[in-house]
Formats: structure tokens, C-alpha cells, sequence
């Protein structure tokens, strides 16, 4: 378990949790949502909102079920693929969408 201050100097833990992307395993913390470590680890993740759960672009397949990347946590041995061609498919449909509101 490591430790780090946080914004009031409080001692805090975080723990190291390992997930699977894209057939590599990252190391990411606690709390941490998929788009966050994505980012991270320069892994490309579409997204419009800032990771605000309005445009549906940060779409994965988590453990085989579709997610919203800026709203999902990571956990310990979590599976995430971005190049599912069935999320690539929802991603395109979501920017279909989206240019039909504007």
C-alpha cells in the first residue's frame, strides 16, 4: 500500500490495481476511472464532454459488457478493450447522434 497528502495534507492510502487493456496489463489507483488511465497511458478514448456522461463517445467493452469509460471505476483484474468493433460501431452511432442535435 503506498501513501501520498492530499489537498487538506492528510495522509491518505492508495492502493495499485491492475487491469488488462487491450491485451496489456496497466497499473492504475484506486478510484481511478478507465478514461483517467487511459489517458494516462496514452491510449486513445473518443470523448466531447470532458467526461461529463453526455456525449456516449468514451464507450469500452469492460469484461464484455459496453461502459462508459468517464464513469467506470477500475477494478483489480478488470478487462477493457477500445477496439471491440462492436464499441467502435456504438461510437459511430453516438456521433451520428450527435450531429443530428446540433
Amino acid at each position: 500500500m503506498l501513501f501520498t497528502l492530499n489537498k487538506s495534507n492528510f495522509v491518505t492510502s492508495f492502493s495499485k490495481i491492475n487491469v488488462n487493456v487491450n491485451g496489456e496489463n496497466i497499473a492504475g489507483e484506486k478510484g481511478e476511472t478507465i478514461r483517467d488511465l487511459l489517458i494516462k497511458n496514452n491510449i486513445q478514448v473518443p470523448s466531447l464532454c470532458g467526461g461529463h456522461q453526455t456525449c456516449n463517445l468514451c464507450k469500452v467493452l469492460v469484461d464484455n459488457e459496453p461502459k462508459l469509460a468517464c464513469s467506470t471505476q477500475i477494478k483489480d483484474g478488470m478487462t477493457i478493450s477500445t477496439k471491440s468493433e462492436n464499441i467502435k460501431k456504438d461510437v459511430k452511432k453516438a456521433v451520428y447522434l450527435l450531429s443530428l442535435s446540433s
